[in-house]
């Protein structure tokens, strides 16, 4: 499911969107410890975006993610896995008794939205300081008011405990997750195939049950889990906006390149000791080629972004009773011989030429998992890692900032870590269509299109409090808002050329700033009827689209005074252009959890009139090659998975219908 706010994929589970920040109406499934371990002997699995409420990770498992998202863009998940329970079907397997978080080498498309500045290291206080960093406060009273929640992106558990040690490994590597492109495909899995809207005169036609699907860098190739089975294992298929390949039956895992011209894969599994062969395919000549054996599948693998430099674990030791005794890791440098990294260590994120390779080393008796940063050889001991950890990278992964135990450091370079604020980043606020790839467990690891990380407005957690704040050149924070959030999300929106900021305060109001970087501006208000409850802007900020707790859709068009549109809205979706909105009213709740409305529509334009365009509409899907909305039908009484009729326009104005048994996860 896609976020009707942003676009951004959704995964089961998630409560906010880890774009935006919207919050959704999908339940969390879980599973529970009791029930994962009765399930297995010794049993592990995968981990992988987003970004949103991100269930906690722990050496007990409380609540994970029972079925990956189909969209078009989920990042290339690499499981935690376990031969019992498949991470391919970018669902943490109900045998898994442990998982833990995940590291994302993937991503979309890439376009800098930044301009190249040299690291700033200095005026930042050092790690060991544990006043260093604080958000520099505004001085004005604490707000009260309505209590709303932001989307606050929960952090990466690492604990380790015996075989469990290698979730974290494996979650570093990333399994749910998603990403958000300038150009995505439009995918509409159904039970029987998987239509894909590349801007051809004909959808491609991928036979099967698209389980998950990972969208390279670039948004050009996609690689999709098909008919997963009971064990996991999954028909491996490609498609590249013009060619559909079946690249190897029974696979367990895979990671794209980021121009899609690189894949490696997981396959050939040994289920008895928990290896695998590591194949890489070329697209260009549909070839594999065997890269290693006996590569544990306990441990991620990882791809760097030009696809030619590669990370794995192999040599796994174990006692009698299958716990982990050591294992070796190992990388593959710009398509050259593979190199030892070290015993019990684990790469997770590689850049080009390898030049940088971040890792983690476990300690398996004392269950501790510490993180690394290897610059061109030389090894940089960053940080034992918590379970509340989180990671924000730049496109090249020269610029790391991360979040754990509470606080925010960054590492820019290669460098040692530095404490950048006692409070924790939950958010790098980006424009719409910013080029991002997340993965996410009960970690968030971001990775961002962008030649820097600072410069940018981002959230934190304050004691509880969610303040909206600016990371400057020196990567210091400073407040601009402070907000209750303890229920809501604040629709926290950034404009297309990054300098104003908007959200709906605690309070009930739209706040406007025209440029966020000028810490005395004041901003734009704006009420509406009553307490605002939600929050679309238009890119540019000259519409702004907000619903209030009547459900009253008025429009805001240059900061001037709200206009109404429409009664009983539930929720909106801008097309990809912005040309056109869509938006439910008069919405019913059917088959428990299921919410129908009746979907409109209009020009984006002052004076526009809506038309009714269809009821009983479920979910609105936008992207840069079309719009779908799903008409529910049913429920599956054995999967539990939504059934809709899909009904497809290239334009956004005239629709039909494409299948009439479209899924909805």
């Amino acid at each position: 499911m896609n976020c009707s706010k942003c676009g951004a994929d959704l995964f089961d589970g998630a409560k906010f969107c880890a774009v935006c920040g919207a919050r959704t109406e999908q339940e969390e499934p879980s599973v529970s410890v009791e029930s994962a371990v009765a399930a297995t002997d010794f049993v592990m699995t995968e981990a992988t975006p987003v970004a949103s409420v991100i269930p906690e990770t722990t050496p007990v498992l409380s609540s994970i993610p029972e079925a990956a998202p189909v969209s078009s863009v989920i990042p290339e998940a690499t499981p935690f896995i376990m031969p019992e329970s498949s991470p391919a079907a970018s669902a943490i397997p109900e045998t898994a008794p442990f998982v833990a978080a995940s590291f994302a080498t993937d991503s979309t498309s890439s376009s800098d939205l930044a301009p190249e500045v040299s690291p700033v290291t200095d005026s930042v206080t050092s790690a060991s300081d544990p006043a260093a960093g604080s958000v520099a406060k505004k001085d004005k009273p604490k707000k009260s008011g309505k209590k709303l929640l932001i989307a606050i992106l929960a952090g990466l558990a690492l604990i380790v405990i015996g075989v469990a040690v290698f979730f974290a490994v494996q979650a570093l590597s990333g399994l749910f997750g998603g990403s958000s492109q300038v150009k995505p495909y439009l995918i509409i899995s159904a039970q029987d195939e998987a239509l894909v809207f590349s801007g051809a005169s004909e959808p491609a036609k991928i036979e099967g049950t698209a389980d998950w699907e990972t969208t390279s860098f670039d948004g050009k190739t996609v690689g999709f889990a098909m008919d997963t089975d009971d064990d996991g294992f999954f028909t491996f298929v490609l498609f590249n906006g013009k060619d559909t390949m079946t690249v190897e039956e029974e696979v367990y895992d895979f990671k794209i390149s980021d121009n899609g011209s690189k894949v490696i894969y997981l396959a050939d599994v040994d289920t008895d000791d928990y290896t695998a062969k590591l194949f890489s395919y070329d697209v260009a000549s549909q070839t594999s080629e065997e890269i290693a054996d006996g590569v544990s599948t306990l441990v991620g693998i990882a791809l760097s972004p030009d696809g030619k430099s590669i990370g794995y674990a192999a040599d796994v030791e174990t006692d009698d009773y299958g716990s982990i005794e050591s294992f070796m890791g190992y990388v593959i440098k710009n398509g050259g011989e593979a190199e030892e990294l070290g015993e019990n260590k684990s790469p997770v994120v590689l850049s080009d030429k390898a030049d940088y390779i971040y890792y983690v080393e476990i300690d398996l008796e004392d269950s501790d998992t510490t993180f690394y940063v290897s610059k061109n050889g030389n090894e940089v001991k960053l940080d034992k890692l918590e379970d509340d950890s989180t990671f924000y990278f730049n496109k090249d992964f020269t610029e790391l900032i991360y979040v754990n135990d509470g606080a925010t450091y960054k590492s820019i370079g290669g460098a040692d870590a530095e404490k950048i604020s006692s409070d924790a980043l939950t958010s790098i606020l980006l424009p719409r269509q910013t080029n991002a790839s997340y993965t996410y467990d009960s970690s968030f690891v971001q990775r961002i299109d962008v030649a820097s990380l600072k410069d940018r407005a981002v959230t934190l957690n304050a004691d509880g409090d969610a303040v909206i704040a600016y990371m400057n050149a020196s990567y210091e924070c400073s407040e601009i808002e402070s907000l209750d959030s303890d229920y809501y999300n604040y629709s926290i929106q950034v404009s297309k050329d990054d300098k104003s900021l908007c959200f709906m305060n605690d309070k009930g109001d739209l706040l406007i700033y025209s440029n966020y970087r000028d810490l005395n501006a004041e901003p734009a208000k704006i009420a509406a009827d009553e307490d605002i409850v939600d929050v679309y802007a238009v890119s540019d900020f000259k519409t702004i689209y907000v619903i209030d707790a009547e459900g009253t859709l008025f429009a805001v068009y240059n900061s001037g005074d709200p206009v109404e549109v429409a009664e009983d809205v539930d929720s909106l979706t801008l097309s990809f252009d912005e040309s056109r909105v869509f938006f439910t009213a008069d919405s019913d709740l059917k088959e428990d959890y299921i919410t129908v409305g009746t979907l409109n529509v209009m020009d984006n334009k002052s004076g526009a009139e809506p038309e009714e365009l269809e009821e009983e509409v479920y979910w609105v899907q936008s992207s840069a090659f079309g719009v779908v909305y799903y008409v529910f039908d049913e429920i599956d009484e054995e999967t539990y998975n939504t059934i809709c009729e899909a009904f497809y326009s290239r334009d956004g104005k005239t629709f039909e219908s494409v299948t009439d048994e479209a899924i909805i996860w």
